[in-house]
């Protein structure tokens, strides 16, 4: 029996709550010494697994399978999903727990936490946390709830003079199309939505390169793009794509000067990227995806002198008076927040950084090779991702025809495997392999998927 409307609502979206702020702080932390960090910790100092063996062993080999069961996902399914609203890690919950009963002892506690109090350390740890994975400085990170809204308060801000241009690609996500055109639709900037390539499944870094190249023009003040697309599964080349914007600056004045916006989300927490050394000028992203975080917490990177080129657009309780230049600071949404939540983020990155974000990145490659292959191997099924790891990640797109993305979701439903829709234009089934998966559920998927094509 088919899935009702709701069951497959809460089987393709995802609510997404809470936010996030962090105030002004000293504390710097280098690219490479953050990269270096967030890559690896010692073994023995990794989580533990229910039984108390370390996930990782002294000689770095990954039990995935005390990984997974660090996550509370129902054992009798296979969650190709996850990525769409984290489930949260043991280490994640328990720092929630942990923060959450602080919290209700005494509730004063947060103020001192919001406004800097030197006793209360949650703010400088978590902006320390976030840089040192993003191999950036804490200074430069805004927390933001979302991906969405991070696009907006980025969008919104940007300085933009009459006559100059906003350009997105018909392959982002419609939340970041649409954040271009609402904050083009407040003053005289025109938008463009062009394409990087033709067909996901053959697409080169020089076409994309190309495409881009051809698309920017000297009224260009902003080039959006999405590092890993959920539209497709294509990872574009950030570092080339930064090239061609640098190329297309030179000689040109601050106020004209071509920024290139990157959406993150899938990218971050499955990649082994130092995000500070892509090349982007901002970078925006959840951390409540592949990063495992809580849910509710994101964050913009930018460069110092790209927050220099946005204005604020909502009140801060970080800086009650701002002053230019703009800092990350002044972006942050002001309010209370879910603290506990926001807090607990650290865990989340420390998390990874104990089993090794390039173990992390090595395991996602692994499943989703498998998958892709899998996949391409089977008649009757067109996949729509690319085969080459340079230009895919963890996300993988394919088409049974004769069915379309619903009833594929549906029939897997039934067999208890949760996939997720591409909803775009042309919307596609969407599978998600990470480390909390296991070859064999990459395996069942494929056998499922050609009994669909055989049926």
């Amino acid at each position: 029996m088919a899935m009702s409307n709701r069951r497959r609502f809460l089987v393709n979206a995802g609510l997404l709550t809470g936010a996030a702020a962090l105030p002004t702080t000293t504390a710097t932390t280098t690219a490479t010494a953050a990269g270096a960090t967030a890559r690896a910790a010692p073994p023995g100092d990794a989580p533990t697994s229910p039984s108390g063996q370390p996930l990782v062993d002294a000689s770095g080999r990954v039990d995935w399978s005390a990984v997974r069961a660090q996550f509370r996902l129902a054992p009798d399914r296979v969650h190709l999903n996850a990525f769409l609203l984290s489930p949260h890690p043991a280490p994640v919950r328990a720092e929630i727990d942990r923060l959450r009963r602080l919290m209700d002892a005494d509730p004063s506690w947060v103020q001192r936490a919001y406004w800097g109090d030197p006793s209360v350390k949650e703010w400088v740890r978590l902006r320390a946390s976030l840089a040192g994975y993003l191999g950036g400085r804490p200074e430069e990170i805004a927390p933001v709830p979302n991906t969405t809204i991070g696009l907006a308060l980025v969008y919104q801000g940007l300085r933009v003079r009459p006559g100059q241009e906003l350009f997105v690609t018909e392959h982002d996500h419609f939340a970041h199309q649409n954040a271009v055109r609402l904050a083009a639709a407040r003053g005289d900037a025109e938008v463009r939505v062009g394409r990087l390539y033709d067909d996901p499944a053959t697409v080169s870094v020089d076409e994309v390169a190309e495409r881009l190249r051809a698309a920017i023009t000297p009224r260009t003040r902003a080039v959006g793009v999405t590092w890993v697309q959920s539209s497709t599964g294509v990872k574009l080349p950030v570092p080339v794509l930064a090239e061609v914007v640098a190329r297309a600056n030179a000689g040109r004045a601050e106020a004209d000067r071509c920024l290139l916006v990157v959406d993150g989300v899938h990218g971050l927490g499955a990649e082994d990227a130092d995000v500070a050394a892509l090349g982007a000028d901002i970078f925006v992203s959840g951390t409540h995806k592949w990063l495992f975080g809580p849910r509710g917490t994101g964050l913009v990177w930018a460069r110092p002198d790209a927050w220099a080129q946005l204005r604020p657009v909502t009140p801060s309780f970080l800086r009650r008076d701002p002053v230019e230049p703009t800092t990350a600071d002044d972006l942050v949404p002001g309010g209370f927040l879910a603290f506990e939540h926001v807090f607990a983020v650290p865990a989340a990155v420390d998390f990874h950084r104990r089993i090794g974000r390039d173990r992390v990145a090595a395991r996602t490659r692994e499943l989703s090779a498998r998958l892709r292959r899998g996949l391409a191997d089977t008649p009757g099924v067109v996949l729509h991702t690319p085969l080459s790891e340079r230009l895919s990640s963890g996300l993988t797109c394919f088409e049974v025809p004769g069915l379309d993305h619903h009833e594929v979701a549906d029939r897997l439903a039934e067999r208890r495997i949760r996939i997720t829709n591409a909803q775009y234009r042309v919307p596609y089934p969407r599978l998600g392999t990470g480390i909390t998966n296991r070859s064999e559920d990459v395996d069942r998927v494929l056998a499922e998927i050609r009994r669909l094509v055989r049926s």
